[in-house]
C-alpha cells in the first residue's frame, strides 16, 4: 500500500490533521524566516478559492 492509498483510506478529518502535521515544519520555517508572502496560504491549509486574473 503506497502513501497515497493510505492518505485516502483515512477519514477526511484525519486527513486534515495529517496534512497539518506533515507541513507544519515547512510552514513554521517560512513564518519565522519571513519568506511567506502575505496573501499565500500555508502549505498545511487547503485553498478552495480560484485565482482571479
Amino acid at each position: 500500500m503506497n502513501l497515497r492509498s493510505v492518505y485516502y483510506f483515512i477519514s477526511p478529518k484525519s486527513r486534515l490533521v495529517a496534512r497539518k502535521i506533515y507541513y507544519s515544519p515547512f510552514d513554521l520555517f517560512n513564518s519565522l524566516s519571513g519568506r511567506k508572502k502575505k496573501m499565500v496560504p500555508n502549505k498545511g491549509d487547503i485553498l478552495l478559492a480560484r485565482e482571479t486574473s
